[in-house]
């Protein structure tokens, strides 16, 4: 059966990237540098995301 383009699994795995901008939107809303600072913070600096990956 072919997979429907909504279906989650499509999108499995996600990247490292995609994963921390899901979790710095998991609490609330917030905008592109936002997010870069808060995916920074989170992981101490160690994952860095351009503003091209936003």
């Amino acid at each position: 059966m072919a997979k429907r383009k909504t279906d989650p699994e499509l999108y499995l795995p996600l990247t490292p990237a995609m994963f921390h901008i899901l979790l710095a939107l998991a609490d609330r809303e917030r905008h592109g540098y936002h997010i870069m600072q808060e995916v920074d913070e989170r992981t101490e600096g160690k994952v860095r995301l351009g503003p091209g990956t936003l």
